[in-house]
């Protein structure tokens, strides 16, 4: 995030199904994201655990991450910066409701459709 074109822009990162995860965790570990935006991606890890059948690749599994933290926390670590959930799903791929406690959060935007638009 050092790169000179960069300097007094904005970054904001967007990602699409399979690979919310790991833009949720790059914008935890880049303060310099400014904005996040999601579309399509997994309502939590414990998901993962809750369904025998998922549809989600094993790169995005982190060993025992459960007992630390789980998406909704690390998306709500990420405020004051926005973030925008569109159509967020379980590990089965199937529409997911997000926690009250992220669609209380004022940083969170939720929409219950996937859509790849700055809108």
């Amino acid at each position: 995030m050092n790169y000179p074109a960069l300097k007094g822009r904005k970054v904001r990162l967007a990602a699409q199904g399979k690979m919310t995860v790991p833009a949720t965790f790059a914008a935890a570990l880049a303060p310099k994201v400014d904005s996040l935006y999601l579309s399509g991606g997994l309502v939590s890890y414990r998901s993962l655990v809750d369904t025998e059948d998922y549809s989600y690749p094993f790169a995005n599994f982190v060993p025992k991450i459960l007992l630390h933290t789980d998406l909704p926390e690390v998306i709500a670590g990420l405020a004051p910066r926005p973030v925008s959930l569109a159509g967020s799903v379980d590990a089965a791929g199937k529409p997911a409701a997000v926690s009250a406690t992220l669609r209380g959060a004022g940083h969170v935007r939720v929409m219950e459709r996937a859509a790849w638009s700055e809108q």
